[in-house]
């Protein structure tokens, strides 16, 4: 079942990101807003797909709060009409630039949980966030958290790695914002991008390194210590137990319950597909299907979701990390960055296999330390890890530890 749409509900923003894959130069119908009908139609057709089950809706652009608070009010409160009381979470995800007290009350009225985009420190955020005018917006964006946290919304953030700075630094002062998750993003690639000279304006080279530094801080935080969601979900992964996180190798169910609603109505995969389409590399974004079409159905929709997911094999390990020994932990990152346009497969290792094998084999290690070897899934990982319980473990670099 698709339980959580993305809502692409404008094709505008008030900064220029350079790292971003949805307001750019290539950017078609800028400033076009998703219409009440089309907004309408979602409602309609996701309401009789949940069945009475609970949806999340995360509103999306471009930069959501330029809709006006009139006009997502109005958005909002069609809800009503193909919803029980309760059974919608509404999500925003903003840049903060315009948060306010009126879109805190508004928040609250709504009971709308809210996640900032903030890469982390000053310097890596203005690096990359920037307005029109080239200025920074990192204190737009920590005056959003504050607000959100005095007004008692639920917050959390969204950091894009940029791989140049010091995870540790990045990671404690994350921690201290008292926020509710953080969720680390890799930054969208894939083979064919990189072969085609589109890889975007960060630090690949340091990404691994940031990632584990930011880890064994984030290990020695005192409790209670932030939730985030890539760490977590390698240690889960580690554990066998199941998990949804995008850059952990989710399992064909969780692939299956979120897709994208374009402005259009059109429906998609995840926005690493999108990046495909845009530079005309292959056509990976869209199912087919529009919530406008004759005969549309969510259910029809999910249909489609598993089709492609099963025909790409997104779901399943690629050959290339079958003897890979970290390979239940990281599971080949997110499918999107094992695409190759050289036979246009996902049957590939994930483009940031080093920086997640590196990453894996510290959380291995550090599993084994904190004594609980013996619940990790695979047996030879678990034997690994209880070895290093009794040594000082020089944290790995490089895929040559292999």
């Amino acid at each position: 079942m698709i339980e959580c749409i993305v809502i692409k509900a404008i094709r505008a923003c008030n900064l220029r990101c350079d790292y971003c894959y949805y307001i750019n130069d290539e950017t078609q119908e800028y400033g076009r807003v998703i219409a009440d009908g089309t907004v309408e139609r979602l409602y309609e057709t996701l309401s009789r797909h949940a069945r009475g089950r609970p949806v999340e809706l995360v509103w999306h652009g471009g930069e959501p709060l330029m809709l006006g608070p009139e006009r997502f009010e109005r958005l909002l409160s069609m809800q009503r009409a193909h919803f029980d009381e309760g059974a919608v979470a509404n999500k925003v995800q903003t840049n903060g630039s315009l948060v306010d007290a009126a879109w805190i009350e508004f928040f609250r009225r709504h009971a709308i949980s809210v996640g900032v985009s903030l890469d982390g420190l000053r310097e890596a955020h203005d690096r990359h966030r920037r307005k029109a005018n080239g200025r920074g917006s990192f204190f737009e964006a920590m005056r959003a958290i504050r607000l959100l946290r005095n007004g008692g919304i639920e917050v959390g953030v969204l950091a894009v790695v940029d791989g140049s700075g010091s995870g540790a630094e990045t990671m404690r002062f994350l921690n201290r914002l008292g926020v509710g998750s953080v969720e680390f993003l890799l930054p969208i690639s894939n083979h064919a991008l990189r072969d085609a000279g589109k890889a975007q304006a960060l630090d690949f080279a340091g990404i691994g390194r940031f990632l584990r530094e930011a880890y064994l801080q984030w290990l020695d935080l005192d409790a209670p210590r932030v939730p985030v969601d890539l760490f977590e979900a390698l240690v889960l992964n580690a554990f066998g137990r199941p998990n949804d996180y995008a850059y952990t190798g989710p399992s064909l169910d969780a692939l299956s319950n979120y897709v994208i609603l374009e402005t259009d109505g059109t429906i998609c995969l995840d926005e690493e597909y999108g990046q495909l389409d845009r530079y005309g590399i292959a056509a990976q974004y869209g199912l087919g299907c529009n919530v406008h079409d004759d005969g549309f159905s969510f259910d029809l929709a999910s249909d489609r979701l598993r089709g492609l997911i099963a025909e790409r094999g997104l779901a399943r390990l690629p050959d290339d990390c079958a003897d890979c020994r970290v390979r239940t932990i990281c599971r080949a990152s997110h499918p999107g960055t094992r695409y190759s346009d050289a036979g246009r497969t996902f049957n590939r290792k994930s483009v940031y296999c080093n920086e997640m094998f590196d990453l894996a084999d510290v959380v291995l290690t550090t599993i084994g330390l904190a004594g609980m070897a013996d619940r990790v899934k695979d047996p030879g990982l678990g034997k690994r890890a209880a070895r290093a319980a009794s040594m000082v473990p020089e944290v790995p670099s490089g895929p040559s530890a292999r």
